[in-house]
This record gives C-alpha cells, sequence and structure tokens, in this order.
C-alpha cells in the first residue's frame, strides 16, 4: 500500500482494533478510527507510512507514543499502545471528538470572545505545565494539535516533543523542526536543545490567532523566518481594540524573541490567566470602571510571585515577573503613572540582585530622571529612587560615582527633610562607606566620626544606627592606617554592644571579630588568636559550628594562631575547617578547596614537608578537575607544590615544576602580575639549590630589574630579591652552595 490509503475498512489490526473510517493523513502516516472489542470502546489509530520509515522518522513516531504514555493530564491525549500490523507500526490513541483549534479560528476571522480564549488558553497553560514539570517540551504547538473535547481542550501530537530525559535528540542540526507560523527564534536557529519557553512563544503565537483570527506573522518559509526572528507583531489593541491591557501585555511577553524576556514557567503566565479572568468576572459594564484598579491587581500578583521567587532564590524568574509587571503598568497606567514609576525601581533592583549591578544602575538612572520630571526633584519618591541609584551603583563596583551621588542627596535631603532626619542621617552613613571604598579611608573615618556624634545626640548613645556607625568609624580608622585606634574603638563597642543588644546577638558578634582582627593587625597576633578561640566558641554554640559566620572565625583563630607561632596549631585548626567547609559547602566548594591549601602550608611548616608536598599534589588534581588548569587558585595550589618538593628535598624537581609555573602564569596573568614575578622568585631558588648557583643569580638578576619596574625599588620583593641575588652572586663565585636553607615563602 505505497500509495492510497494505508489500511481499509473492515481490517483488524494486530488482530484486535478493526478500522471503522478515516479521520486524517499527513506526511508520515493516517489516522483511522477502530473499535477495540476487548474493552469495548471506540479508539483513534495512527498507522505509520511505510514511505516514511526512516531511523529518524521512526524514532520521533516511537518517541510521540512513549512521551505520550507517560503524561496523564486532563489536557493531554492518552496514548494507549504502541504496536505492529505485520510492517505497520502504529499507536492506539485516545478518540477525541470534536473538532480542533484551527477549525474555530478560521470560523471567527474577527477572534473567538475574550472570556472564551482565557477559559481555553487556561486549559492549554495547565496541559503545557504538566508536559514541562515531566521534562517534556512538546515543540510543534499549534491550534491544529489543539482539540476541543467535550468542551475541554486536548493537547496533542507530541511527534516531535523533546524530553530532557532522553539521551538523543531527534532534531537535525541545521533544520528546524516545527510549524513555521508558531515557532521560536530559537527553533528557526535550529538550536539542538530547546526548553519550555519554546511552547510558550508558540502560545502567545496561538492566543494571537485567538483573539484575532490569524497568528502573529503570516508569509512564506523564508519571511516567517525573518519575521520571528526580527520583527515585532502589529500590537494586539490596533488589530482589535478593547482587548484588556493585561491580556495584550501577557501575549506582548510570551512573544518575546529573547527566551529570558518570556515569562520563565507555565505556572507563570496561568496566575496571569487567572488573575485577569478574574478582573474580567469582576468587572463592571459601566464605561466608566477605572481600569487602573484592575491593572494594579494584575501588577501586585506579578509582583506577589516575584517576592516568593526572590525568597526562593530565583533572581531570574524574579526579575521577569517584575519586568512583566513593568510592561502592565506602562500599558495600563501610563509610563508617567507614580505606581509605574514605582514598580519599574522595584525591577530595577532585582536586576541587580539577579547578578546585573550595572544594569539595574542604568534603569535606575531612567526611574531617576522620569521620577523628577513627574514627581519633582524634591518629591520623597523621587530621593528613595536617588539612594537606590546610588546603592546599584556601588554594587556594580563603581563607588566613586555613589559617593558623588549620594553626596548632592545627602545636601538635598538636609534641605528637604532637614538634617537630623533618619533618612538625611541614614544617606550620610552609606556616602562615608562609598568614600571609603572609592579609596578615600581617612575622609571615610572623618565623615563617621561626624556622623557618630550626631547620631548620638539625634538618636542616643544607645540606639542601633548608633552602635552600627560607631563600628563602621572604627572600620574607617584602621583602614585609614591606625590599627591600634581601630582595636581599641571595636573593644570598647563590643562592651556597649554586649550591653545593649547582648552577649549573643550577631552584631555584637560581628564587633567581637572586628575587635580580634584589628588586634591582630596591630601586632598582636597571640592577643588575636586568644580573642578568636573565645568567639569561635560563643559563635559555635549560638550560631552553630556550620555557620558561616563560625567558619569563618575558625578560619582567622587558625591563621592568628599560626601566626603567633604555634604551626602544629594552626595546622590542626585549618584541618577542622577544611573538614567543616567539605560538610557544609561540599569537597569541590573554592572555599573548601582554598582551606586545604592553606591547611597543606601549615603541615609544612609544622616541620612535615613531605606531608605538605602530597597534600598539594592532590589539590592540583581536584583543583584542575573542578576550576580548570588556568584558574587562579591552581596556580596557588601549584605554587604550594612546588615549593614544598624542594622543602622536601627535590630541589630539580621543584625547579622543573616553577619553570613550568612561569610559563604558564605569564600566559594567564602576565609577565608583570605579581604572582608571576613571585613564581619567577621561587624558580631562581630552586634553581640555585639544584646545583646551578650561576643561573639562580642570572634569573634573580632580570627579577630585580622587573621589580624594580613593576613595583618600584623600595618595594619589599624588590628588596628581597636584591638580598638573594647578592646570595647567589657569592655562591656562584664560590661555586659552592649557600649555607641558607630552603626557606622561600608563599
Amino acid at each position: 500500500m505505497g500509495v492510497g490509503v494505508l489500511v481499509e475498512a473492515g481490517v483488524r489490526l494486530a488482530g484486535r482494533y478493526k478500522v471503522i473510517e478515516q479521520l486524517g493523513s499527513g506526511g508520515m502516516g493516517e489516522v483511522w478510527r477502530c473499535a477495540d472489542p476487548e474493552l469495548q470502546r471506540d479508539v483513534a489509530v495512527k498507522v505509520l507510512r511505510e514511505s516514511a520509515t526512516s531511523p529518524e522518522v521512526l524514532a520521533r513516531f516511537k518517541r510521540e507514543a512513549t512521551i505520550g504514555a507517560r503524561l496523564r493530564h486532563p489536557q493531554i491525549t492518552v496514548v494507549y499502545d504502541i504496536s505492529r500490523d505485520g510492517e505497520r507500526l502504529f499507536i492506539v490513541m485516545e478518540l477525541l471528538e470534536g473538532r480542533s483549534l484551527a477549525e474555530q479560528i478560521a470560523e471567527a476571522p474577527d477572534g473567538l470572545p475574550v472570556e472564551k480564549v482565557i477559559e481555553l488558553a487556561v486549559q492549554i497553560v495547565q496541559g503545557l505545565g504538566a508536559a514541562h514539570d515531566l521534562g517534556v517540551v512538546h515543540r510543534d504547538l499549534k491550534p491544529r494539535n489543539l482539540v476541543l473535547h467535550d468542551g475541554r481542550v486536548k493537547i496533542c501530537d507530541f511527534g516531535i516533543a523533546w524530553s530532557v530525559h532522553s539521551t538523543t535528540g531527534l532534531t537535525t542540526l541545521g533544520r528546524p523542526f516545527g510549524t513555521p507560523e508558531y515557532m521560536a527564534p530559537e527553533q528557526w536557529r535550529a538550536a539542538a536543545r530547546v526548553d519550555a519557553r519554546c511552547d510558550l512563544y508558540a502560545l502567545g503565537c496561538v492566543l494571537y490567532a485567538m483573539l484575532t483570527g490569524t497568528p502573529p506573522f503570516i508569509g512564506s518559509y523564508y519571511e516567517l523566518m525573518g519575521q520571528h526572528a526580527a520583527e515585532v507583531p502589529r500590537p494586539l489593541g490596533e488589530v482589535r481594540p478593547g482587548i484588556p491591557a493585561e491580556l495584550a501585555t501577557l501575549v506582548q511577553a510570551l512573544l518575546a524573541k529573547d527566551p529570558d524576556d518570556r515569562p520563565a514557567r507555565a505556572a507563570d503566565v496561568l496566575a496571569v490567566l487567572n488573575a485577569v479572568s478574574r478582573l474580567l468576572a469582576e468587572r463592571e459594564p459601566d464605561p466608566g470602571t477605572d481600569a487602573g484598579n484592575d491593572a494594579r491587581s494584575i501588577i501586585e500578583a506579578f509582583v506577589t510571585q516575584a517576592d516568593a521567587a526572590g525568597e526562593n532564590g530565583e533572581t531570574d524568574r524574579a526579575r521577569a515577573l517584575l519586568q512583566a509587571a513593568v510592561e502592565v503598568a506602562i500599558h495600563a497606567l501610563g509610563p508617567d503613572h507614580p505606581y509605574t514609576l514605582e514598580t519599574r525601581g522595584i525591577h530595577a533592583v532585582l536586576t541587580g540582585m539577579a547578578g546585573n549591578p550595572a544594569a539595574a544602575r542604568d534603569l535606575l538612572a531612567a526611574v531617576v530622571a522620569d521620577s523628577a520630571r513627574v514627581l519633582g526633584a524634591d518629591h520623597p519618591d523621587t530621593l528613595d529612587m536617588r539612594f537606590g541609584h546610588a546603592r546599584v551603583a556601588m554594587d556594580a563596583g563603581d563607588p566613586a560615582t555613589a559617593r558623588d551621588l549620594l553626596a548632592g542627596l545627602v545636601t538635598d535631603r538636609s534641605r528637604v527633610s532637614g538634617a537630623d532626619h533618619p533618612n538625611t542621617l541614614s544617606t550620610r552613613a552609606v556616602h562615608a562607606h562609598c568614600t571609603g571604598r572609592a579609596g578615600d579611608p581617612a575622609s571615610a573615618r572623618d565623615l563617621f566620626a561626624t556622623l557618630v556624634a550626631d547620631s548620638t545626640r539625634v538618636l542616643g548613645a544607645d540606639h542601633p544606627d548608633t552602635l552600627t556607625n560607631r563600628g563602621r568609624h572604627a572600620l574607617w580608622t584602621g583602614m585609614a592606617g591606625d590599627p591600634a585606634r581601630a582595636r581599641d574603638l571595636f573593644a570598647t563597642l563590643g562592651a556597649d554592644s554586649t550591653r545593649v543588644l547582648g552577649a549573643d546577638h550577631p552584631d555584637t558578634l560581628i564587633c567581637r571579630q572586628n575587635h580580634a582582627d584589628w588586634t591582630g593587625v596591630a601586632g598582636d597576633p597571640a592577643g588575636a588568636r586568644d580573642l578568636f578561640a573565645a568567639l569561635v566558641t560563643d559563635s559555635s554554640r549560638i550560631l552553630g559550628p556550620d555557620h558561616p559566620d563560625t567558619l569563618d572565625a575558625l578560619k582567622r583563630h587558625a591563621e592568628c594562631t599560626g601566626e603567633a607561632g604555634d604551626q602544629a596549631s594552626a595546622r590542626d585548626l585549618f584541618a577542622a575547617l577544611a573538614a567543616g567547609r567539605t560538610r557544609v559547602l561540599g569537597p569541590d566548594h573554592t572555599d573548601t578547596l582554598e582551606a586545604r591549601g592553606i591547611h597543606a602550608h601549615w603541615t609544612g611548616e609544622a616541620g612535615d614537608p613531605v606531608g605538605a608536598r602530597d597534600l598539594f599534589a592532590t589539590l592540583v588534581t581536584d583543583s584542575t578537575r573542578i576550576l580548570g588548569a588556568d584558574q587562579v587558585h591552581t596556580l596557588a595550589a601549584r605554587i604550594g607544590h612546588a615549593h614544598w618538593t624542594g622543602g622536601a628535598g627535590d630541589s630539580v624537581r621543584a625547579r622543573d615544576l616553577f619553570a613550568t609555573l612561569v610559563t604558564d602564569s605569564t600566559r594567564i596573568l602576565g609577565a608583570d602580575h605579581p604572582d608571576t614575578l613571585a613564581t619567577r622568585s621561587g624558580h631562581a631558588h630552586a634553581t640555585g639549590h639544584a646545583g646551578d648557583p650561576a643561573a639562580a643569580r642570572d634569573l634573580f638578576t632580570a627579577l630585580v630589574t622587573d621589580n624594580t619596574r613593576v613595583l618600584g625599588a623600595r618595594h619589599p620583593d624588590t628588596l628581597a630579591a636584591r638580598d638573594w641575588l647578592m646570595q647567589w652572586e657569592q655562591q656562584a663565585a664560590a661555586d659552592s652552595r649557600p649555607r641558607r636553607s630552603w626557606s622561600w615563602r608563599l
């Protein structure tokens, strides 16, 4: 039966399914109505055409059956069986008694009723969501694959669907699969993998067709390719006036060219459709009804979902939801409406939280300009937007710009609200901090000193904001070059914080950590060690031994222990830190690798160079696997391995390891990078210890020249290199090994 019909009425397929009548046909095969006498029901049977039995088509046919059998949902066609009748492969499916959505659209050239569109769209999205939850992407959603059966929508034909559980893709790279009028831009690019958002784009096309009678783009194959990739469809409001703005905005979001600009999940679309449905049900027919309240309800629904997504750490989804809220607000309320401006500000902040502070900065700059124009420069919302703009500029790595923005804001808030207003004081605090971050710690110290006095006068000495400002003043005092004064300030603050907030308050613990830190910086590592030991005990009791703050305190305790001269205890403490980070963060986390490296270093310092060498060798292997050979942490582990290889007595091997390291560090970091220069020092030492003092002398001669050029003549590394040059010059002249032991430090 290579031509004509594949089967004939009256025959039984596989001895069971009696063929009754043909329901349809296509390039792959035919669909027949059959009777199943065993279960006493009629079914639909799709028979594969013999001429369409290439391996790829067979795979697609079987894929439709296996995926359909997995999907159990009222809005998805049920697949009962897959079988053969001789050479004919066929699928047995639920028989749908109804018409396709394409037929209904064809009978409504001006579009279906809005209420009907929303009702059907809710069902379609429910079915898509069920498929997506199982990792299945349809990839060919269109009106012909949507059948109305017993008043409900059924999604059909998963023949080119893709499952995340599959090990092979069915799409041949370079040949897109789908129906051109409903294909997402990424499908036209024939991407090997597409995700659920391509189905949401197709849903946008289907909704457009349901509302207007035609899909958003019409044309030849190549015309459609260009339209889907680059053209914006005609606005729904122009094609069919009276479509609810909220629904039009949703369709516009679904038709975004970039998948990242579409709703992320079917559940997000469903929430908006349900909200629009409720609004339409509640909306009075009075033409004077204020649509702004409806728009606010939609926006609030988006914001609520965004808040929930943000709390779950889904910042990208939260940002996308807020983008949709912005579009609703602009369309329904206008770009200058205060509610629109507020929503744009929230969207900008979430953009920064999603990892793009530079974009957030630019978005807020535009909002500030519009708010000043619409509400006035002195309006509280405008001032708040300016504050947010400065904060995201800081997050974007531009503290100087943030400082300048805040300086102007301090002046304006003082003028508008008063110098003693809490908002003015808080703005002064952030301005002072940004001043320090911009490279002027002395000015930051002085600004905080004045702020502490004003905060004490206005809010009281024991107010939390006053205590916070005292801590910042102490910090920038140390950063400005007076660590002893910073230590004393933190000591006094710690006592006050204990009295006001309690010994177990998180702010008190942070103050104690700063006190211990600056004690060490002030030249008292033993005192810092003891302070950190007590802090680790209390932090473990209050926060738990695995809390990040406890682990940070443990790290500083271990460092100060080593600096105080107790290398063996430092080694043991870093072993405990590595174990804790492995338990909490996992063995492959960067912080875990860092702790292992420091543990290896103190193992060597505690008198076990062979143990240090072996620990670093394992770390190099793991860091290369996890981070890559060219990552700086991997280079640092290789330096430690080379150093302790020499310390363990194998100077020739250390020389060769350092030689390779110099080459790689030069390539990755650059010839003038401090780490490259330090690696060259290690190479020169190892070369001398390997028995070639003349070569060591020459290497140090070149290093002194480069250190002087890059770091300066008085830099400690330059001075150290000069000392070593003199040692190896003398050794080369005497042609004997130097008495100085292997002691090059990381």
